[in-house]
């Protein structure tokens, strides 16, 4: 590389490439900030293939905005591409960066020395040559425009004097020697905390101005004091300037400033319920202004009607890669409003002088941000993942590229229950039986809970969009759940293994009517038809054994039930039955054992049968008497020997638990043991 001389004429970037690539308008604004000395610090560094740009640039606020830049250079000095990034309320490509870059272009040479790339010694082409000539007729048009906009300036400022100043357009003077009374107020200006950013918010400001003879509002100036009670600007102001000032006291997270030592709060962000009502109470007062970005009050705002969010796909392309992709963003009823990520979410629409609630329908603050952040999605990756973004984007439209689904909405869903029994093994943890719940959306059925409001469904004719009502199939599973069943996030509902079973016993007694009477639709597994046996009647016979009647102690007992005309020996039960008794209260007036009219055996063909107990209890208490010890598990023996490969706590319903628990009554009288974990 060779020493450049920086006073050459060659730049070090070429500001005829720059006026091609930004605003003419912005561009003669960014000369003048170059101009009047107004670029304070500049930095040049090398980073791959680019260049990056740091400095101060002073605007119109108090201290000066930082500036980066990245920028592509070809040897000759002519911009290939430009970004940049600006702490002022622009944010990016803004007249600061310009500047920036104008004073690289004069001073790159110098600050870089040999470390700058050699400058070609060919005359320069017929094509730079066109290119330098409309850079300059561009640099003369922003001059002019700029010189017509001060001579505009100018001319408002004389009328402004002037009228104030006319004899025939003055109002009415007061008498001599009074002064003009000229009250302050409070003023309430909105503005949007980092408008460019990801999370946009809108914050409320309280100033003080007064009306000028005009009736225009003087300049607003910051609180130098708290307003309270005594002051008179506070006591001269309205009950609903009072009801505000509280409320911004009331709101957490105040901006506050010190003035001689005060703390002075005099912003707030807009928040909750409290921030909603305070931006309600500004707009009462009249005295509600948008704000520009010196927080000077411009157009008066009125808190308008809820606006709903809706979501248009934008294509855009990459000005580094040139890749295209797809991107949402948010529109409000066709306003020129912005969206601000409150809480809840507002808008500010200063075109249309209104502010207010923004409706993002069935989407959480969370996810509005993240979609307003959206980087953008190449074609390729959204046909891919199209199943996912139905389940996910909720309200939020497909993107055009994808596949235009038919959606199917306004269907009341119909609750089903399919009834089957638990296996063996699982038993002891799930109960005797479970309940599969599906939801039928005219025919199409399945269990979307958990999958958002809007599902992909397959059908005969295709693919399909189902609008899901997620009230109505909650309303049918906390109607499930309280009438006793718990679930799962499968679907399944059971009652679990150590609670009392009578539930499922009660309900395939009456073929499961209350289920249907609670509006399900019932179908059953094949093993539980007929499962609920009912035996008729029961026939006891006990006779003496041998010849010696009177000393022989050992009896014949039949015991047995009629169900449906044929004869079945429960005697293997007897023992369980006896503990049954034994563990139950006597009756005060027979003296037999108080058992429920009805226990619920197991039936060796599978099922349950249902018993009564009348014509036991006389037999059952004088075995009692007989034995003189009633003590749970006096005739008990290992039900597995009775009827091998069950569990034996679902051989019989309505004994003594040998594992230590009890029979459950149940709600008409009928017993059914509780199955225990140990088995």
């Amino acid at each position: 590389m060779t020493q450049n001389n920086p006073s050459s004429s060659t730049l070090w970037l070429d500001l005829a490439s720059l006026v091609q690539r930004c605003d003419t308008a912005t561009y003669a604004r960014a000369l003048e900030l170059y101009r009047n000395q107004r670029v304070i610090s500049l930095g040049i560094q090398p980073l791959k293939d680019y260049w990056l740009l740091t400095g101060d640039v002073q605007g119109s606020a108090r201290h000066p905005y930082e500036v980066t830049i990245e920028v592509k250079r070809d040897p000759r000095g002519h911009i290939q591409e430009w970004d940049s990034d600006c702490t002022c309320p622009v944010g990016y490509q803004c007249k600061h960066g310009i500047a920036l870059m104008i004073k690289a272009a004069y001073k790159g040479h110098q600050m870089l020395g040999a470390a700058s790339p050699a400058q070609p010694t060919q005359p320069p082409t017929p094509q730079e040559i066109e290119a330098q000539h409309l850079a300059e007729l561009a640099r003369q048009q922003a001059a002019q425009m700029l010189e017509a906009e001060n001579q505009l300036i100018r001319w408002l400022g004389e009328l402004e004097r002037h009228a104030a100043n006319e004899d025939a357009v003055r109002p009415i003077q007061p008498k001599s020697g009074a002064a003009v009374d000229r009250p302050e107020k409070f003023l309430y200006l909105l503005s949007i905390a980092n408008p460019q950013g990801p999370s946009p918010q809108l914050n409320l400001e309280v100033v003080t101005a007064y009306t000028k003879i005009n009736g225009a509002w003087s300049k607003a100036r910051a609180l130098k004091f708290q307003p309270e009670r005594g002051q008179p600007l506070f006591d001269q102001a309205s009950e609903a300037d009072h009801d505000v000032l509280q409320l911004m006291r009331a709101l957490p997270g105040a901006t506050s400033h010190y003035y001689y030592g005060y703390n002075v709060r005099n912003k707030v962000t807009i928040e909750g319920k409290l921030g909603v009502l305070l931006l309600e109470k500004a707009a009462s007062t009249g005295h509600l202004f948008a704000a520009d970005a010196q927080s000077q009050p411009t157009s008066v705002l009125q808190f308008g009607p809820p606006l709903p969010v809706s979501w248009q796909w934008h294509e855009v392309t990459s000005a580094k890669s040139g890749d295209s992709g797809w991107v949402p963003r948010a529109r409000l009823s066709g306003t020129q409003a912005r969206l601000c990520l409150n809480n809840p979410p507002l808008y500010l629409d200063v075109p249309g002088g209104t502010c207010g609630l923004a409706e993002v329908r069935g989407m959480t603050l969370g996810q509005v941000a993240v979609l307003l952040k959206t980087p953008p999605l190449k074609t390729e990756a959204l046909k891919k993942h199209q199943t996912a973004l139905v389940q996910h984007l909720g309200p939020v439209p497909l993107p055009p590229v994808l596949e235009q689904l038919t959606t199917l909405t306004g269907i009341t869903p119909m609750a089903h229950l399919h009834l089957q029994l638990v296996t063996l093994n699982q038993m002891p943890s799930d109960g005797l039986m479970q309940a599969r719940m599906s939801f039928d959306y005219n025919g199409h059925r399945g269990w979307w809970v958990g999958q958002g409001n809007t599902v992909l469904i397959d059908s005969a004719l295709g693919r399909l969009l189902l609008q899901r009502d997620p009230q109505a199939e909650l309303e049918a599973i906390m109607q499930l759940r309280d009438m006793g069943l718990g679930y799962d996030s499968r679907g399944i509902f059971g009652i679990p293994g150590d609670a009392n079973q009578q539930l499922w016993l009660q309900w395939a007694e009456n073929d499961y009517a209350a289920l249907r009477d609670a509006g399900y639709v019932v179908t059953l597994d094949d093993a539980l038809q007929g499962w609920i046996s009912h035996a008729d009647s029961l026939d006891v016979n006990l006779a003496a054994r041998g010849d010696d009647e009177a000393t022989s102690p050992w009896f014949d007992l039949s015991l047995g039930m009629e169900i449906n005309g044929e004869r079945h020996n429960i005697l293997p039960w007897l023992p369980d039955l006896i503990d049954t008794a034994a563990s139950s209260p006597r009756d005060a007036e027979t003296g037999l054992p108080d058992i429920p009219p009805f226990i619920y055996v197991n039936n060796p063909k599978g099922g349950f049968i249902r018993l009564p107990t009348e014509a036991l209890k006389p037999w059952l208490g004088a075995l009692l008497e007989l034995v003189g010890d009633r003590r749970p598990g006096f005739f008990g023996r290992n039900l597995e020997t009775v009827a091998p490969g069950r569990p034996a706590h679902h051989r019989i319903a309505g004994r003594g638990c040998r594992m230590g628990r009890h029979p459950a009554p149940a709600r008409d009288g009928a017993t059914l043991e509780r199955p225990c974990r140990a088995a």
